[in-house]
């Protein structure tokens, strides 16, 4: 029972890092129509930073899940 809520939350993490990362791309590309090279360049590494850490906070999340799942056998 709690194996399957585990990889539950390790299955809507991953797609929430998968969301994240196409999120930022779809900004970048937006940004580059709208203001053009300069200003994408300069605010694309603010998005790819807040994505990383949106990413590396769930990633944390699974791995901390799954070794509470195996300290509670």
């Amino acid at each position: 029972m709690l194996l399957k809520i585990a990889k539950g939350i390790a299955i809507a993490m991953a797609l929430f890092v998968a969301f994240a990362i196409l999120s930022n791309l779809l900004a970048f590309l937006l940004l580059l129509l709208v203001t053009g090279l300069a200003a994408a360049l300069f605010v694309s590494p603010l998005l790819v930073f807040a994505c990383l850490l949106i990413g590396g906070a769930a990633i944390w999340s699974v791995v901390v899940t799954f070794m509470l799942m195996k300290g509670a056998r």
